[in-house]
C-alpha cells in the first residue's frame, strides 16, 4: 500500500514547479501589469537608495556643525575670544535649521550659554525653558532646570 502511494505521489507534479509554470503562463498573457509592476519596484528601490543616501549626507552635516560648535566654544573659553563665540553661535542656530531630532536641545543647552556669556538673560531663559520643557533625556532636562535656577538667582 506505501508502495503505490509513493508511486502516485511521484506521478503528481510539484506544487512549485506547477505554481511556477501557472506564474509564467499568467506573466506571458499580462506583460502590461507585469512590466509596470517590475517599474514601481524598481523606481522605489531607487528613492529608498537616494533617502538613505540624502540622510547620511545630512547626519554627516549635523555631526560637522556640532564639532564646529562645540570647538569654537572651547576656543572662546580657553582664550576668550569674542570671534569664536560668534562663530559657535552660528554653528548652533544652523544646527537648530537642520532640526535633527535629538541634537536639538544641545544646541540649545549652548544657545543658551552663549547667550549668558554675552549677558543676552531673557534670550538664555528661553533657550533653557524650551529644553526643559521638550527634552525627553533626564540628565538634559536636569542641565536646563540648573540653568535656569541659576538664571533666576542671578537677576
Amino acid at each position: 500500500m506505501t508502495r503505490r502511494n509513493t508511486v502516485s505521489e511521484a506521478k503528481k507534479p510539484d506544487i512549485v514547479i506547477a505554481s511556477f509554470e501557472k506564474s509564467l503562463q499568467w506573466i506571458k498573457l499580462n506583460p502590461k501589469p507585469v512590466c509596470i509592476a517590475g517599474a514601481t519596484i524598481v523606481v522605489l528601490a531607487g528613492l529608498f537608495i537616494g533617502f538613505r543616501f540624502y540622510e547620511d549626507r545630512r547626519d554627516e552635516r549635523v555631526q560637522y556643525l556640532l564639532s564646529q560648535g562645540l570647538r569654537n566654544y572651547q576656543e572662546f573659553l580657553l582664550a576668550g575670544q569674542q570671534d569664536s563665540l560668534t562663530k559657535a553661535e552660528s554653528s548652533f542656530r544652523e544646527l537648530l535649521r537642520e532640526n535633527p531630532k535629538g541634537t536639538d536641545n544641545i544646541a540649545r543647552l549652548y544657545l543658551g550659554k552663549i547667550s549668558r556669556a554675552q549677558n543676552r538673560l531673557d534670550e538664555a531663559h528661553t533657550y533653557y525653558a524650551q529644553v526643559a520643557q521638550s527634552s525627553g533625556d533626564p540628565l538634559i532636562k536636569k542641565f536646563a532646570s540648573s540653568a535656569l535656577q541659576e538664571l533666576k538667582g542671578s537677576k
